[in-house]
């Protein structure tokens, strides 16, 4: 018995869809039985526990496969990322880091985290005068000079004790001003008045040895801060300058100083000048004579005289006329 033309097609089409659903089956039987291999990445950990408050270093880390769906987000991805930044807590071995665990050094922390390195924080009291007019921000970087006067207020010195030294801090302020991308303005450029009110100071960062000249700086003178411009790196030699030499203010009965050119003190003198005037140059004030030795002969009067010795003494008499 013959199947008719369009019986036989569809009975044709339907044999060949079931093919198609059993192979689909079968391969699909296949496949859940070879195990899919996981995407992994790699990523940096701690090569041992890193404890808080580290500055870290690319060597600290090694690269460790871990499966992509189990990364957790905000996981640091290069130990490049890592170096220069600060662990905030303890980071542990062999575990990805995450980016909240570590940050940058920054005075927006505590002013501890944006002292630089090798350097310490000193602090110094200003006033409208010494401060600049209060122009003085967090970030500027200053000179100091020193203005020293000898107890009898006749000699002054004003040296540049220090030179292009940061600002970390301006009373409690350690955040620099905003600067305005549009038109380059700062904010809050102009100084707020702050006459009458007491307490005002700037913090340096200065080396352990400079942090010595500025507390005697202003145990024994007057500091005063000089505003850099921005930019500006440049290191100047510049000599003392004295009221003797600048005005010719003399103390009264004494000596001219020493020229330049005369010789530089040896190192017992520059570490304990024997006196104010000489440590900085000063005309040494004129003192009373010393009494003669014992044994010294008396000095001759200009009249005529004549000469008695006594044992170890001598005199001179004048004859009466």
């Amino acid at each position: 018995m013959r199947l008719p033309r369009r019986t036989a097609v569809a009975l044709a089409m339907l044999l060949g869809l079931l093919a198609v659903a059993v192979a689909y089956v079968f391969l699909s039987g296949q496949r859940e039985k070879v195990p899919a291999v996981p995407e992994t990445l790699e990523l940096p950990v701690p090569i041992a526990d890193i404890p808080a408050r580290t500055d870290l270093r690319t060597d600290m880390f090694e690269q460790k496969s871990f499966e992509t769906k189990k990364v957790p987000k905000g996981t640091i991805s290069t130990a490049e990322s890592l170096h220069g930044r600060l662990s905030l807590k303890t980071l542990k071995q062999g575990e990805v880091v995450a980016a909240n665990a570590v940050t940058m050094r920054s005075t927006s922390l505590a002013l501890a985290y944006g002292i630089p390195e090798h350097y310490r924080a000193i602090t110094v009291p200003v006033t409208d005068v010494s401060g600049v007019a209060n122009f003085i921000k967090p970030g500027d970087h200053i000179d100091l000079l020193a203005i020293f006067t000898a107890d009898s207020g006749a000699v002054s010195v004003v040296k540049t004790v220090l030179q292009d030294i940061e600002v970390l801090a301006v009373n409690a302020v350690t955040t620099p001003p905003e600067v305005k991308p549009e038109d380059g303005a700062q904010e809050e450029a102009q100084p707020r008045s702050r006459r009458g009110e007491e307490g005002r100071t700037v913090t340096i960062a200065v080396t352990p040895r400079d942090a010595q000249i500025v507390a005697l700086s202003h145990h024994t003178g007057e500091i005063r801060m000089i505003l850099r411009r921005t930019g500006d790196a440049l290191i100047e030699t510049l000599e003392r300058s004295q009221s003797w030499t600048l005005i010719g203010n003399f103390p009264e009965g004494a000596g001219r100083p020493a020229e330049a050119g005369s010789g530089a003190p040896d190192r017992a003198e520059r570490e304990q000048p024997p006196s104010w005037a000489e440590m900085w140059g000063a005309p040494e004030p004129a003192g009373p004579s010393a009494p003669p030795a014992v044994g010294a002969p008396a000095a001759k009067p200009k009249e005529p005289s004549v000469e008695v010795i006594r044992g170890l003494s001598r005199e001179y008499v004048t004859p009466d006329d």
